[in-house]
């Protein structure tokens, strides 16, 4: 993210009125801050770049998105909701705006209504294995079948990997996928794999902790947790109705690294 900080920071150096470059420049400061640590000034210049490209573009759908992701970091969901409606009304193809809302509804516990965001988000873009693994997730908190959505999802997941081996997030989210529907062999070669390649990635290392809790290997996903949780990383309203960690969620250390948490 912070390579892509860069490009978009060229973007306006070339052309200061781009509004779609803040809006860009915007996500990757708001994904620091979700994912590295959690530093108010990234949020507040993903802010900054929102207001930015929303007074060059008010009319620009991405312009809102963006808004609506950073809103919804700070927990201010409804004005969020209001960004993403209006996002996707001057583009109904606009996926970031589906993707956003469906993980801001989430986090606020609205499972039915991120549901319907994963799938409108998989609807739009229908390569992209997230939004399915994700829809996948939602079902499973809803006591729904979601195994053939898993399958739908790691089977697009299998065709990213095709084209880049090493995709963390393919690897990462997929495992869990992959052992949700019983294949835990694959599961665990993927996992695995993910943490050669990223030891220290945060996403790698949360999705990993998911797939140990699972698998009921408590001292593994805490240790995991420790390199993540214990730095004050990770979003504690997501993190409190992630099924992944069920079989954790009594355990002494979990509960107190969570509650320190954001």
């Amino acid at each position: 993210m912070k390579e892509a900080r860069i490009w978009f920071e060229k973007a306006i150096e070339i052309d200061p009125k781009y509004a779609l470059a803040y809006a860009g420049l915007a996500d990757t400061n708001s994904w620091i801050y979700e994912w590295e640590g959690g530093d108010k000034a990234d949020l507040e210049a993903a802010e900054k770049n929102c207001q930015k490209a929303l007074s060059l573009a008010p009319a620009l759908s991405e312009s809102h998105s963006s808004l609506g992701f950073v809103l919804s970091l700070g927990k201010k969901y409804d004005e969020a909701e209001q960004e993403f409606e209006k996002a996707t009304s001057l583009n109904p193809n606009n996926f970031d705006a589906y993707y956003y809302a469906a993980r801001s509804n989430f986090a606020r516990g609205r499972i039915p209504e991120s549901a319907d965001m994963f799938r409108k988000a998989s609807e739009v873009r229908r390569e992209d294995f997230q939004s399915k693994l994700l829809l996948g997730q939602c079902l499973r908190v809803l006591k729904k079948d979601a195994n053939e959505i898993f399958a739908e999802g790691i089977e697009l997941a299998r065709r990213q990997l095709k084209i880049d081996p090493t995709d963390k997030r393919a690897l990462s989210l997929a495992a869990g996928s992959l052992y949700d529907i019983g294949q835990k062999e694959e599961a665990f070669q993927w996992i695995n794999k993910a943490l050669d390649l990223y030891p220290e990635d945060t996403g790698v290392l949360v999705n990993a902790a998911g797939v140990f809790a699972k698998d009921h290997n408590v001292e593994k996903a805490i240790a995991l947790l420790k390199k993540v949780f214990g730095k004050g990383f990770g979003k504690r309203d997501w993190i409190e109705r992630d099924p992944d960690y069920d079989s954790i969620r009594n355990e002494p250390r979990f509960m107190e690294m969570v509650e320190k948490l954001k």
